[in-house]
């Protein structure tokens, strides 16, 4: 067994490449989290809630953290359409802020759909 070679240390000749229980895994990463990195097990859990692996799922786990792939949507924003008058507006220029509106709208219901709410 080549050192390092995890997969090799825990168990028989069949074993290799087999993969392990997501539980086993999530006590393995606790377990080392804690004792390697002196953690303590608040923390962790804070940790956790931030990744969305726990809290209340009732409530769309609200603790989770916003990740940057969420908010794509605001970075494939154009630039404004709409210019500022100072005479009533022409139907243009209604359309160009309409338009304005419309792609803010559709960003944040990009973002809150990636969010689950």
């Amino acid at each position: 067994m080549a050192r390092g070679d995890l997969n090799a240390s825990q168990a028989g000749p069949q074993s290799r490449g087999d993969a392990l229980a997501d539980r086993k895994v999530e006590a393995a990463i606790v377990r080392v989290l804690t004792n390697k990195f002196s953690l303590s097990e608040r923390v962790v859990q804070q940790l956790q809630e931030l990744a969305g692996d726990r809290g209340d799922t009732a409530a769309g786990r609200p603790r989770a953290a916003v990740r940057r792939q969420d908010l794509r949507a605001i970075a494939r924003m154009s630039e404004m359409k709409s210019k500022q008058v100072s005479a009533a507006p022409t139907a243009a220029d209604f359309n160009a802020l309409r338009d304005d509106v419309r792609m803010v709208f559709e960003a944040l219901r990009a973002i809150a759909q990636a969010l689950g709410a």
